[in-house]
Order: structure tokens, then sequence, then C-alpha cells
């Protein structure tokens, strides 16, 4: 027998044995909980304001990502004593964030560079942001890109960034990616969307 035809009858073989269910469970925008979903009838559903949104369930956008800001660079201090939650981010595969670029802007009177790799966090599964949670990932940032094209000055301009995370992303049922395509033409600006994250429900909570 020749190792061409070898090689072609070992993978028929190995072929014959995938089974349906041997299929990935996780899908990109998949969620295995079902989020809330806008419904006219149902009085539970998301608020169409930002502002004063709803409550999410619990892993319903599992691509949701927290960024946390690290005060201090000391390793052994825990994450959520020694840093604070300041932007969100979604999870477009699993060693990639997207996010906004304004995140890492200098602040006036500020003596510290936020775009420092070191000093970001990235959290992945999360809920409360406050506490810690048997279903979150954590990982440093391995490399910061800020769009090129991003102009403070102008408010929203071209405000994206990229974070690559120091390990992948382990896919559960809590953390899952996104999907990114592109909408058909005519199509832009005429799609209802969800914006996730975390914030007030209600005036001071």
């Amino acid at each position: 027998m020749s190792p061409t035809l070898a090689a072609t009858l070992l993978l028929a073989a190995c072929i014959s044995t995938v089974k349906p269910d041997d299929k990935p469970k996780y899908k990109c925008g998949n969620p295995i909980i079902s989020p809330l979903l806008r419904d006219a009838e149902d009085e539970e559903a998301p608020s169409l304001r930002i502002v004063m949104g709803t409550n999410a369930r619990r892993g319903s956008w599992p691509w949701q990502a927290l960024l946390r800001f690290r005060l201090s660079l000391d390793p052994t201090r825990p994450v959520l004593t020694s840093s604070v939650a300041l932007c969100g981010g979604t999870l477009v595969n699993k060693d990639w964030i997207v996010t906004a670029a304004h995140c890492f802007d200098d602040l006036p009177g500020v003596d510290i560079n936020f775009r420092d790799e070191r000093r970001w966090y990235v959290q992945l599964g999360k809920y409360n942001k406050n506490m810690q949670e048997s279903t979150e990932q954590t990982f440093q940032v391995q490399k910061l890109l800020v769009y090129p094209k991003y102009n403070r000055t102008v408010r929203y301009d071209a405000d994206i960034a990229l974070l690559k995370l120091n390990e992948s992303a382990d896919m559960t049922d809590f953390v899952q990616p996104i999907c990114l395509g592109k909408l058909p033409p005519g199509r832009r600006g005429r799609e209802l969307c969800y914006i996730t994250g975390w914030g007030d429900t209600e005036n001071g909570k």
C-alpha cells in the first residue's frame, strides 16, 4: 500500500468516527443561557434606554468582558482589592477583546500611563463586578492596540482598541465569543441592538 493511499484511508477512518455530538458545544453569538430580549408585551424586557437599564440574566451575555485597572503593580495583591473596574469589552475569540480606545486616555493631573499593559486585567464570566465568582476567568493584558486613527479631541471618533490576553480563554457556559460579520448593503443602522455592561439601573444604584 502506498503512503498516499494509507494516509487517505487513515483520514477517512478518522472522519467516519466523528459523530454529530462531537461538534463544538459553543458557537459564537449563541449563549447557552438565553438573555432577556425586547418584547413589547413583556414587562421584564430590557429598557430601550442606555441609562437606567435592566438587570441581565447571569451568563446570558457570555462575551461581555470587564476591564480592571491595576492601582498597584504588586503581583501578590488580589485582583479585586488592587484594581478598579473602569471599562467593558467584548470577547471576539479566545485571545482577543475589543473595547473603546478612550478607556486608555491619560487623565489630567494623574501621573499614570493608562496604556501600560501591565496595568490592566481582563475578567470574563463576570456578573457581579464587586465579588469573586466561580464562573470568572482573569487574564493579564499581553498587548494593547489603540486604533491609529483614534482622535480623543473628537468624541467617539474611531474609538476602538484591541487587547490580547496573556492566555487563551476557556470556553464555558459563561464565556463565549461574539460573532463578527458584515451587514448587508443598506442595512447599516437599521438593526435592533443590545448594549450590555455594568452601570446604574436606577438613580444612584
